[in-house]
C-alpha cells in the first residue's frame, strides 16, 4: 500500500514540476515575442522618422509664394519644397488610411504622396499620426501662413497581440524648417 502512495505522491509532484516548467516556458516565450514585436515597431518608427525628416526639414525650400504648407490638418500634412532642386515646387503629403489587419483594426497604413502621383504605402503602419502647428510666438495656430514650426507625434502598434495586448511605441519631434 505504501508503494502505491509513493507512486501517487511522486506523480503529483512530477505533475506540479511539469506544470511549473510549462508555465515558465510560456512566460519566457511571451516575453521574447513582446521584445521582438517592440524591436520591429521601433525599427519601423525609425524608418518613418527618417523619411519624414527628409521632407520636413526642407519645407518651404525655393517656394516663392506664401503657401509652404498647403494642408495643415490634425492627422495629415502636405508640405511644399523643391525636392529635386530643379526649380519646380513639389508637394509631399503624409497620412494614415485603411485598416491593416482584422486582429488589430486600430492600426492604419502609413502613406506618403508626392505631387499628383499615386500614394505610396510605406509598408509601415501606425495607430496615430498627429500634427500641432505653432506661430512665431509659440501659440498653436490653424492659419497656414502663420505656421513657423510644427510638432509630429506618431504612435505605432503591433498587428499581433501578446498576452492580449498590442505592443506599442511612441515618437514625437518638433520641426523648425528654415524656410517657414
Amino acid at each position: 500500500m505504501n508503494y502505491y502512495l509513493e507512486i501517487v505522491a511522486g506523480s503529483i509532484i512530477a505533475g506540479m514540476l511539469l506544470f511549473i516548467l510549462i508555465q515558465r516556458n510560456l512566460t519566457i516565450n511571451n516575453h521574447f515575442t513582446n521584445n521582438t514585436q517592440t524591436t520591429v515597431l521601433q525599427r519601423n518608427l525609425t524608418e518613418i522618422a527618417n523619411i519624414m525628416d527628409f521632407d520636413f526639414r526642407k519645407t518651404g525650400y525655393r517656394v516663392t509664394d506664401s503657401i509652404k504648407i498647403s494642408l495643415a490638418g490634425k492627422d495629415r500634412i502636405t508640405v511644399r519644397y523643391d525636392a529635386n532642386n530643379d526649380g519646380v515646387v513639389d508637394s509631399v503629403s503624409y497620412y494614415l488610411e485603411g485598416a491593416v489587419t482584422k486582429s488589430n483594426p486600430s492600426i492604419l497604413y502609413f502613406f506618403r504622396k508626392v505631387n499628383n502621383e499615386k500614394p505610396v504605402g510605406l509598408n509601415m503602419y501606425a495607430k496615430s499620426l498627429k500634427f500641432n502647428y505653432y506661430d512665431v510666438n509659440g501659440k498653436e495656430t490653424t492659419f497656414r501662413s502663420r505656421i513657423r514650426y510644427f510638432k509630429v507625434t506618431v504612435i505605432v502598434e503591433s498587428p499581433v497581440a501578446v498576452d492580449n495586448q498590442f505592443p506599442m511605441s511612441y515618437w514625437e519631434k518638433i520641426y523648425m524648417p528654415r524656410n517657414l
